[in-house]
């Protein structure tokens, strides 16, 4: 892995993160301040699960974020109202409850005055079935679900409204993140399901043969993504960047990484494949390596050990 780099201090700059209670927003903020970026926070909550205050808001009605939007430099968007089974059939779902919140937010910053944008998007999930045996940021978007069709359609709102709005962007399409804050029973998350599963005995589902193959990499290494585009800003302008980890893993694989370093055993039901799975997608990150001078730090073994930790704590485990 490569060695850890000094953090550069990032000074005067607001920053608005929506979707700050999610897995990788709880992961991002305490990273994000060791880097000394001043933060504000929307949530539906007024209060994070870290203690940290937030503005209480609907994402889906500007009016109730609108004015909180004004002095903001950066805005990081995390939010979803979805992960990828959620609308499995329902493409106007999707587009309803993501699509159009994000069309309206868009129009919010830049009527706000926001001057940099940074969407976590899907690099599992826009690409569809792979051409190539590493999918580049060039790759033609070919989502196989609704899920993966919202992240695209909000690519395109995003670099299309930049042409006329006062701010810029960074479109990063992360792999499979895996860690602390990261709760099983979600609908996403392999990994964190199979610690749930080794933990408490629970059977664990796969769909399918277990052969699907993605890249599983620590969420702090997302974080680190994250706070690298925010630092280098001139570097990452009106880019888009894969970020994924090195390790090419099936789900059989990650099921039994956890049961390696948890000592346990896990009962797997399978189920029928779905369509929404493709095959196997794997990520090219050579474009964010060479314009930021990112790499992953952390090993698989690392993230599932941060979320065994975290959830060793929770209720009923």
């Amino acid at each position: 892995m490569a060695s850890r780099k000094r953090i550069l201090k990032i000074t005067g700059k607001k920053t608005g993160v929506f979707g700050a209670n999610g897995f990788i927003g709880l992961n991002f903020i305490p990273l994000a301040k060791e880097a000394g970026l001043s933060m504000r926070f929307f949530d539906t909550r007024p209060v994070l699960r870290t203690g940290e205050p937030a503005v209480a808001c609907d994402f889906r009605q500007p009016r109730t974020y609108r004015e909180e939007l004004r002095g903001l430099e950066n805005l990081v968007l995390l939010v979803s109202a979805s992960v990828p089974s959620t609308f499995a059939g329902d493409i106007a779902a999707e587009t309803e409850q993501n699509v159009l919140p994000y069309a309206r937010l868009l129009r919010e910053a830049d009527m706000a005055g926001v001057r940099h944008v940074l969407f976590l998007s899907s690099g599992g999930a826009v690409y569809g079935e792979p051409r190539t045996h590493l999918a580049s940021e060039t790759h033609p978007l070919r989502p196989a679900n609704p899920y993966g069709a919202g992240k695209a359609m909000i690519e395109t709102l995003i670099r299309t409204a930049a042409r006329t709005a006062s701010w810029t962007y960074t479109i990063l399409r992360p792999s499979n993140p895996v860690g602390r804050w990261q709760y099983p029973g979600r609908g996403q998350g392999l990994a964190a399901e199979a610690v749930h599963a080794a933990l408490t005995g629970a059977p664990l589902p796969v769909w399918g043969d277990g052969s699907v193959i993605r890249n599983y990499f620590d969420v702090r290494d997302l974080c680190a993504a994250m706070i690298a585009c925010l630092q280098q800003r001139p570097a990452a302008l009106d880019a888009v960047f894969n970020v994924a980890g090195a390790e090419e893993s099936t789900i059989l694989d990650v099921v039994r990484a956890v049961e390696d370093i948890l000592d346990a055993r896990i009962r797997l039901v399978q189920k029928p494949a779905r369509k929404i799975d493709v095959p196997r997608i794997m990520l090219d990150t050579r474009r964010i390596e060479r314009a930021l001078g990112w790499r992953p730090r952390y090993a698989l073994r690392d993230a599932i050990l941060e979320n065994a930790s975290f959830q060793r704590n929770l209720p009923g485990t």
